[in-house]
């Protein structure tokens, strides 16, 4: 199956997920300051896509700092969604922006952001680093190590504190790896991990040969687990 997308070319960075039967690229494109990305939905079984348009005609006028996309599926109404927050700046606000792959249409609602961005508000999401869980899209925040989490069913933004260890030591680790001096980052990253969501935490992980992963157990109660992973090769040799 050969994908075709419109402007296919100064892609800076690509990524993938695969969510109840559908499957969401999205690519970002540097435009001076600022970034812009795309998103195409495909369908394996029916080898069918969509690549979702700009709700706004006039976007490229505006100051757009960041657009990322988020997928998600509402399970109360079987459907896919997809969660784009917008940040504009001069002055700095945000817009929320919900797609329906049942309608096809972008809808803007109107919730409260402020308290998951009290720090820098433009460098706080890492669109990276992100999973949706039991109708709940989860979204690692940058500056506090936190967790930024929409329900598509409430339609409301929380955050969720991570535990103590999931703050890395130093922001990256220099190794070396076949006689070559590499850069590791240390940035923890969500993962989905047997119906959870969980933190992977690597920071030390060539001095240690251990990776820890924290599982959101309960997330009414915020209750996480710690499991550990040690194993040779992750050392250098």
């Amino acid at each position: 199956m050969t994908l075709h997308v419109s402007e296919p070319y100064s892609v800076r960075t690509t990524q993938a997920e695969h969510l109840n039967g559908l499957v969401f690229f999205t690519w970002v494109k540097k435009f001076g300051a600022y970034n812009h990305a795309h998103a195409l939905v495909v369908n394996p079984s029916t080898h069918k896509s969509y690549e979702l348009t700009y709700q706004n005609s006039n976007y490229i006028y505006e100051k757009v700092y960041n657009m990322p996309y988020f997928f998600g599926y509402d399970e109360s109404r079987n459907e896919h969604k997809i969660l784009m927050i917008r940040t504009l700046i001069e002055p700095t606000r945000f817009e929320i922006m919900i797609f329906s792959m049942s309608s096809y249409s972008w809808r803007k609602i109107d919730v409260e952001l402020s308290i998951a961005f009290n720090g820098n508000p433009l460098h706080r999401l890492n669109e990276s680093s992100a999973s949706c869980v039991d109708s709940v899209v989860y979204i690692m925040l940058l500056d506090a190590i936190d967790i930024l989490a929409f329900d598509l069913r409430m339609e409301k933004f929380s955050t969720i504190s991570t535990p103590e260890g999931v703050v890395p030591h130093v922001t990256s680790t220099s190794y070396i790896w076949n006689h070559a001096i590499n850069n590791k980052s240390n940035q923890p990253f969500i993962i989905k991990i047997n119906g959870c969501i969980g933190v992977v935490c690597h920071d030390r992980v060539m001095e240690s040969n251990e990776m820890h992963i924290w599982i959101l157990q309960d997330y009414e109660n915020c209750v996480w687990s710690k499991k550990s992973l040690h194993s040779p090769s992750l050392g250098p040799s």
